[in-house]
């Protein structure tokens, strides 16, 4: 998938640029809602000790990423993306602190059918990888580790988009869909977590701006 990934974007790269009317580049931020059941019992479940923490459970969280597109076809686009999902949840005291990040990172192929410039609407279709790239860290007054936390699985998404015109070559991009990317077995400090999964799926909502070429 990461070879295929690569080889698009290469292809992209070298379209030339009497081709390229229709394509663009986006940066985008908005919100996603993960369904963390599995995370989410463990960590109620360490607020539930003699000593409780008091760390909140993971469930919407942040994002933001980037994608370019160009035109492959009359309404048919093809293009690469990455998305930042920030997932960490964090309680911290006077003599004490817990971290638990699992941050991820997704890498995909999309296709996008729809407008050929500012305004108007496009359905997208997208496929890739999502990798966590995270750590989990114990801070108290006598002691202090920090434990990586890494994992990779395939994923998909689709959605909707909705381009509002806010110049002759830009728009503001209303985005919504929704994710399938549960990752499974993650490894904590080089030793592989079996039955502890983590699970990207949900909904999401963005808004990016748009610059079309």
């Amino acid at each position: 998938m990461r070879a295929m990934i690569l080889g698009v974007a290469f292809s992209l790269l070298m379209v030339p640029a009497a081709v390229c009317a229709g394509g663009w580049f986006e940066f985008h931020g908005g919100l996603t809602r993960l369904e963390m059941d599995d995370f989410n019992s463990r960590v109620e479940a360490l607020n539930e000790l003699e000593y409780a923490w008091e760390l909140p459970p993971l469930y919407e969280e942040l994002e933001g990423g980037a994608s370019l597109v160009l035109p492959f076809a009359a309404g048919l686009k093809i293009g690469v993306g990455f998305d930042r999902i920030f997932a960490r949840t964090e309680y911290s005291s006077r003599i004490r602190s817990r971290l638990k990040d699992v941050t991820a990172d997704v890498h995909k192929v999309m296709i996008v059918m729809g407008t050929d410039g500012p305004g108007g609407m496009s359905l997208f279709v997208a496929g890739g990888r999502i990798r966590v790239n995270g750590r989990y860290v114990l801070e108290t007054e006598a002691t202090r580790w920090t434990r990586p936390v890494k994992a990779e699985a395939e994923m998909a998404e689709g959605g909707l988009m909705i381009d509002l015109p806010i110049g002759s070559r830009s728009s503001l991009c209303l985005t919504g869909g929704y994710r399938y990317a549960p990752v499974e077995d993650i490894e904590v400090d080089g030793e592989v977590n079996e039955g502890r999964d983590l699970d990207y799926t949900g909904p999401f909502a963005r808004a990016g701006l748009k610059f079309w070429f």
